[in-house]
């Protein structure tokens, strides 16, 4: 964390002395308690004015005349009694001009909670909001009229900034601010990207301590009325509001979440009230203060300029007092530190400045509360010059980038690649080469000009691809061969070993990566695939034990259905022994479910004997059975010796074992149920038959 900083007041007030000058020229007037003028992203035609009683103005921001018709009137929803309430802040969806939506913060009617609520802007007519569209995003209770925050800002990672004050009245007396389980005295972010309230975005630094709500992004702020994102650095600005003695301004990095700006244990630098407090190091100290000498009662937090016209202004934080009117500028000294220098304004302003604004390019405007007034900033016409992008990288690996200067009408534009000029004469220009950029920025008027210099770099990594002979597998499948492009980088995923894939012990969704770097720029490849379990498959069959006989013919049977039976001595779903021949055999299911994955399942062995070695050998025998069917008593007789009977149910179990010599026998299966058996007739010539033999009881 930030040590203390310990500035004298004069450093302030004095420190570069009076030397800039900010000339304001009036745009618009007639407004009624503005507090604060906004452009939607990409058109700075438009003037989207608050005025704190409920009306959101247009006006024409070339002009700066009025329309008689409000992009939004909520009148009747809020409350704006109290100073500090009423219509407050205003802000963009990044696709507004896609998706029509804005956000607003009011102070409700009945009670004075704050309201972030979402509207969208009417389907026909683009200047006029759909007052039917509400849907509110976050609600607040205040326990008090003043201290509401306000101000709504959508950061470069798309999600919206909510300041939020102590609740009010003086020195935060139930110190919500220091108070994680609340959202009073707080910085938020939530994402918006949902149909209605908001969802918390994983990367918020206190995700997961239940000390500390999920969408607070910072603590200890007493009432950021204005805080704002440079749009070049992205870094944060908040002004916050001071009870005594002190007013701040805090910086906070890009991204740099979860601070606590140490509220209400210290005022500015100095402490305040610091009990249940923790050691200063704790905090993150302002990095300029004025204190409310001189007339000063409570800042107003502006934006870092950007604007093409102002160059002594440019990269520099201005903000000014609500009620002297004084104006500052804040910015880093180049050795860590930071310079703050009182500057003076032209036409002075002593009427409470309420607002800053600032348009796409980077200009700013003034907004006055008690005289209804808006300024344009303006100054020396010297054009500003520098070179940024939308992302805030100078690196590309897309083959291309395209380079920002500060914009203004008045100004040409030269831009150099190796101290080669280039074609061109805009604000902006495509790199498509690497190399030492310059952009020479000059006022046509004054032929005062700038220059900046950056390095560039344009990479263009081809795509990563991965390549696989089809994406659904078999988990009982062999691998496969896997091809990328381009080769040398790195392939992971479940089941690769080298550059092969095997499905084997998979089941479901996999992914398979493939990161491919070139000259710093990195592409990622990805290849879905889903693996699919093998069936289960079963050969069902009850095969006896004992030889079967050139003459059998066996029904085959397996799970599931619809599959196919091979072998030898198989048509169809029949073995047939003869067709065999005498030995021992293996058969085989195989079944294709409809996933296309196969499996099968082989029978036990089964052995063919010598049995009789011809049907018509068979036929000889003399051998009958009957009755068949029959009920219990059955009677066998054959021209050689029986010697062996022997019963099997169609499970494969016997039911009945008996031996004999003779060549007329009986078996007794009145015990046995009725049902379809294999009889087995064994003679002592070593022959073997099968036959059917039905019972019915």
């Amino acid at each position: 964390m930030k040590q203390i900083f310990t500035f004298l007041v004069s450093s302030f007030l004095f420190l570069g002395g009076m030397a800039q000058n900010v000339t304001l020229t009036q745009l618009v007037t007639g407004l009624s308690s503005p507090t604060g003028v906004y452009f939607a992203p990409g058109d700075d035609n438009t003037m989207y004015i608050l005025q704190q009683g409920g009306r959101i103005r247009l006006a024409n921001a070339t002009t700066g005349v009025v329309s008689g018709t409000d992009f939004l009137n909520i009148t009747s929803k809020l409350t704006s009694s109290g100073n500090e309430q009423g219509l407050l802040g205003l802000a963009f969806h990044p696709d507004y001009a896609n998706n029509g939506y804005f956000y607003i913060n009011y102070t409700k009617s009945g009670g004075g909670a704050t309201v972030v609520a979402r509207y969208k802007r009417n389907t026909a007519n683009p200047l006029i909001a759909d007052l039917a569209s509400e849907k509110i995003v976050l609600q607040v209770t205040q326990p008090y009229t003043n201290h509401n925050g306000g101000q709504l800002q959508i950061g470069a990672d798309g999600y919206l900034y909510i300041g939020m004050g102590d609740g009010g009245s003086a020195g935060d007396p139930q110190n919500y601010s220091q108070n994680g389980q609340s959202r009073l005295g707080k910085m938020l972010r939530v994402d918006i990207d949902v149909d209605s309230g908001y969802a918390i975005p994983p990367t918020n630094p206190f995700v997961g301590n239940p000390a500390v709500l999920d969408e607070i992004w910072s603590l200890g702020q007493r009432n950021p009325w204005r805080f704002s994102f440079d749009m070049v650095t992205k870094d944060m600005w908040i002004a916050d509001v001071g009870q005594n003695v002190w007013e701040e301004i805090n910086f906070e990095p890009a991204g740099a979440g979860g601070l606590n700006y140490g509220w209400r244990c210290y005022e500015g630098n100095v402490t305040y009230n610091t009990s249940g407090c923790g050691p200063s190091t704790n905090y993150t100290f302002p990095v300029a203060v004025y204190s409310h000498s001189g007339g000063n009662c409570s800042v107003t937090g502006g934006f870092v300029y950007r604007g093409g016209s102002y160059s002594s202004l440019y990269g520099k934080y201005i903000y000014a007092d609500f009620c002297s009117g004084n104006f500052w500028l804040t910015f880093p000294n180049g050795s860590g530190g930071w310079t703050t220098n009182q500057i003076s304004s032209s036409p002075v302003i002593t009427n409470n400045i309420s607002s800053f604004g600032q348009n796409n390019q980077g200009e700013m405007y003034v907004v006055t509360r008690s005289t209804g007034r808006i300024y344009k900033l303006e100054g020396t016409p010297c054009a500003a010059a520098d070179i940024y992008t939308q992302s805030g990288a100078l690196e590309s690996c897309t083959g291309s980038l395209e380079l920002i200067a500060p914009y203004s009408a008045l100004n040409s534009y030269q831009w150099y690649r190796n101290d080669t000029l280039q074609a061109g004469n805009t604000h902006t220009f495509t790199a498509t080469l690497s190399g030492i950029y310059k952009v020479v920025a000059t006022n046509i008027n004054n032929n005062c000009s700038n220059e900046k210099v950056a390095e560039v770099i344009i990479g263009n990594s081809d795509p990563a691809i991965i390549t696989l002979p089809q994406n659904t597998f078999c988990n009982n499948g062999s691998p496969v061969d896997i091809t990328v492009s381009p080769a040398g980088g790195v392939l992971s995923g479940p089941g690769v070993n080298g550059l092969i894939f095997n499905p084997q012990g998979l089941t479901g969704p996999q992914q398979l990566n493939y990161t491919y770097t070139n000259e710093g720029c990195t592409q990622n490849g990805v290849f879905n695939l889903t693996v699919n379990p093998a069936p289960v498959v079963d050969f069902t069959t009850p095969f006896i034990l004992e030889p079967y006989c050139l003459n059998d013919e066996i029904p085959l049977t397996a799970t599931p259905a619809g599959g196919t039976f091979s072998g030898p001595g198989v048509t169809g779903n029949t073995f047939d022994a003869g067709a065999a021949g005498s030995g021992t055999h293996t058969l085989t299911y195989t079944y294709t479910d409809g996933n296309g994955c196969t499996n099968s399942d082989t029978s036990p062995t089964i052995l063919v004997g010598t049995c009789y070695t011809s049907v018509s050998e068979y036929e000889n025998s003399g051998i009958s059975i009957f009755p068949n069917p029959g009920k219990g008593l059955i009677q066998i007789e054959a021209q050689e010796e029986i010697s062996s009977l022997r019963v099997y149910s169609l499970t494969g179990a016997e039911v009945f074992a008996g031996k004999y010599q003779a060549t007329n026998v009986s078996m007794d299966l009145s015990g046995v149920p009725s049902g379809v058996y294999t009889l087995q007739i064994s003679t002592v010539n070593g022959k073997t038959s099968t036959h059917k033999l039905i019972l019915t009881k």
